[in-house]
């Protein structure tokens, strides 16, 4: 029996993605089974080990990363940053970025319900004042 690879393994990592400065060790074929971004880019380029993602906070890039080795029980996939903004921002931009679907609607879910009222109102009120506004229109 095949034991399962596992996030950070410094002993069976094939590739490696570089966040914040921070090294995160993962699987080529864990990356190409969750993302249809990576899996054509490294379909493209079979030698590539590393990639530089360093507009990506590390603590997000680990957070999507690890979410593809373990499938995280509805509400525990943030862990202790479930109520940090920017890094669930973070993990939203990395999930659209690498077309990772079930993550990108989870970060959603999360940031909507980060969103405070006085938020919402304020950009539901500048969608009616200005409708034809390219960002008003989604909120109409």
């Amino acid at each position: 029996m095949e034991i399962p690879p596992q996030f950070n393994d410094r002993d069976t990592s094939d590739f490696t993605i570089v966040a914040d400065g921070v090294e995160l060790l993962t699987h080529r074929r864990v990356l190409m089974r969750a993302s249809p971004f990576l899996h054509s880019f490294l379909t493209r380029d079979e030698t590539c080990t590393k990639i530089n993602a360093n507009n990506a906070h590390h603590e997000a890039m680990a957070l999507v990363l690890s979410s593809l080795y373990k499938n995280p029980l509805p509400g525990e996939e943030f862990g202790a940053f479930s109520h940090n903004a920017q890094v669930v921002v973070s993990v939203w931009e990395i999930a659209m970025h690498f077309q990772i679907d079930d993550m990108a609607q989870v970060a959603t879910s999360r940031l909507l319900l980060l969103a405070d009222s006085s938020s919402v109102l304020r950009a539901l009120k500048a969608s009616l004042k200005h409708p034809e506004a390219p960002l008003a229109k989604p909120l109409q």
